[in-house]
């Protein structure tokens, strides 16, 4: 029988390598595109700040799919189709399940999720 703390662990690796590899299909789809995409830019640093910081239990995971929920509205509003960043969203929520989802709203008046992770 696995621990808490082991299953935290094995959550936060997940986590971190799904963030990890968001992270690189930006900046490979920055390097590529001669589009000033300055959203993309933005959110890619936002992302390797959430990399940083995600040895906190505090983190919450709800902003990861947030951004990535932004990012597919900034593609199709923008545009620009990258077919890789959208099949990598899907990836990444396929690893998260609405289990127990707690909703709530934004000063925008945005919903937000928060999401666990299936393992």
């Amino acid at each position: 029988m696995t621990s808490k703390f082991e299953k935290t662990e094995v959550k936060r690796s997940v986590l971190r390598t799904a963030i990890t590899k968001l992270t690189v299909k930006i900046s490979n789809y920055l390097e590529n595109d001669e589009i000033e995409c300055e959203w993309l830019k933005v959110f890619k640093n936002h992302l390797i700040d959430q990399e940083r910081q995600y040895n906190d239990l505090n983190n919450p995971v709800c902003d990861l799919i947030s951004y990535l929920d932004d990012l597919a509205n900034d593609i199709e509003e923008s545009q620009i189709y990258s077919e890789q960043l959208i099949r990598f969203k899907a990836k990444v929520e396929s690893k998260l399940s609405t289990t127990g989802v707690n909703t709530s709203y934004r000063k925008t008046g945005r919903i937000t999720r928060t999401y666990t992770l299936k393992l």
